[in-house]
């Protein structure tokens, strides 16, 4: 605790004495007698919480090996499972950091290969797990693996795989700690032996897990107290979300998760969509094209719709079109890529006051241009395109309107942007790149009754000046190009 103390005298004297004292100390400057009291060398350094998982004699010459150091370090390796064989390892939980931990073990797998009735090897793959008092290794065979010998069934690895708490779970405390209720410290280990049940019939032949992982999850446990001697502070913190590659997380109890700003949002998936997920307010995730249309295709006004993965669309007929107005589709990161070329497909936006930000637009395929394509043509719509990269330039046709903000924009063959009928464009901001000689706008105006036009109000171009051209065979037909930076 720091403290301080600053104490005033004042000196008073009879009237003379007083009366001297002004007389001398006319034109000085006043002293007050003052203390203090510093303290230095406070700290405040938050804990760390640091958990590692060892396999035990798993390394080269028998050397353990730390899987946070080596994760692709596989503890089980053999690919050639018959009934009765059993494999036994040791793993060890290890805190390596100063803070009170609980911890869990998950296993999971993917790539699996499945019978053709749906018979999965896992489930006739028994685990078995050591708790007795001596060592495990001085277990000869199967047959010892008895509850007499220490040895306990835990079940098959499916059901452990789908349990809550996972293979193994517990709390350890840091090194050098005061256990309060006999919590181990340090470390603990377990010994986990895998065994094919005897029963498993030939249709069980050439299955596979697929890539078994294991998944070791730490959360704060409640053993250090604060401030006010209170140790239960943190007993809602929970385990981190299970990534399930697809843009969502799975929690401990098997609710879905998307990570969006920063926050993970509870969402349910759409039992008829796959790649769609919509949370309680009616917010669309998506993380497929298939979701992509289907919510572009059905989308009311206002929707909210949020990237979770990038998205291809490269099939024929593909490509969304979103004509719902005052949308927001936000690419949150992600990447759509489209194919022009081939299948003619282009991420097509025309609903009045919708937005599109913060992602990136590619083509793939033979033609590697024009992978949005903002267009319209009731009446005079405006799209706004903010935060995005688009990598082939984009087309703005129809009677739109589109507003351009913090865009970067590279051509591949033609221009940056293509500015087609009665459509207009104006840049607020941006980066814009053309390819060898070609112009960074370009005017496709069919009818003279149509004046597409482009507005420079800001942004950055190759060469330093933006440039444009006109369709040749167009050229008396009107168009307006206003560049307001001088």
């Amino acid at each position: 605790m720091t403290q301080s103390k600053t104490t005033k005298r004042s000196l008073m004297a009879s009237g003379l004495t007083l009366l001297v004292c002004v007389a001398m100390l006319i034109g000085s400057t006043f002293a007050w007698f003052t203390d203090s009291v510093v303290s230095t060398g406070n700290q405040i350094i938050a804990g760390n919480l640091q958990v590692d998982l060892v396999h035990v004699g798993g390394g080269a010459g028998g050397k353990d090996v730390s899987l946070a150091d080596n994760p692709s370090h596989p503890v089980f390796d053999y690919d050639n499972w018959e009934p009765g064989y059993t494999v036994m390892e040791t793993l060890r939980v290890e805190n390596k950091g100063s803070l009170a931990l609980q911890f869990r073990l998950d296993a999971s797998t993917t790539d699996a290969v499945l019978g053709a009735g749906g018979e999965n090897l896992a489930d006739v793959i028994d685990v078995y797990v050591y708790e007795g008092a001596g060592d495990a290794a001085d277990t000869d065979s199967f047959q010892d693996m008895t509850p007499a010998n220490g040895w306990r069934n835990a079940g098959t690895l499916s059901a452990l795989m789908a349990d809550a708490d996972g293979l193994a779970h517990g709390v350890l405390l840091p090194e050098n700690a005061e256990p309060k209720n006999e919590e181990p410290v340090g470390s603990v280990q377990m010994t986990v032996a895998l065994h094919m049940q005897e029963g498993a019939g030939n249709e069980y032949q050439d299955l596979s897990l697929g890539d078994l992982t294991f998944t070791l999850k730490a959360a704060q446990y409640t053993y250090e107290a604060d401030g006010f001697g209170d140790d239960q502070y943190d007993v809602n913190a929970e385990y981190d979300k299970t990534d399930n590659g697809d843009g969502t997380y799975t929690d401990e109890n098997g609710q879905l998760y998307v990570l969006y700003e920063d926050e993970y949002i509870a969402v349910d998936a759409d039992a008829g969509v796959a790649g769609l997920f919509t949370d309680a307010a009616g917010n669309n995730y998506v993380s497929e094209g298939m979701a992509v249309n289907y919510v572009f295709s059905n989308a009311e006004e206002g929707e909210n719709i949020v990237f979770i993965d990038d998205v291809s669309f490269s099939a024929a007929g593909s490509a969304p079109y979103l004509t719902a107005e005052n949308a927001t589709v936000d690419l949150n990161g992600r990447t759509v890529w489209v194919n022009l070329g081939e299948n003619k497909n282009s991420f097509g936006v025309t609903g009045d006051g919708s937005v599109v930000k913060n992602g990136t637009f590619r083509c793939t395929g033979s033609r590697a241009d024009y992978p949005l394509w903002v267009t319209g043509n009731i009446g005079k719509n405006h799209v706004t395109v903010e935060n995005v990269t688009v990598e082939g330039g984009m087309q703005v046709t129809g009677t739109v309107s589109a507003t351009l903000k913090n865009v970067t924009i590279t051509a591949n063959t033609y221009y940056d942007v293509y500015v087609a009928q009665d459509a207009s464009v104006t840049v607020e901001s941006g980066s814009f790149t053309h390819t060898g000689n070609m112009p960074h706008f370009y005017f496709f105006n069919y009818g003279a009754r149509y004046n597409p036009t482009v507005i420079i109000n800001g942004g950055i171009f190759s060469g330093g000046t933006p440039t444009y051209a006109v369709a040749p065979e167009f050229s008396d037909n009107p168009y307006t190009f206003t560049n307001n930076l001088g």
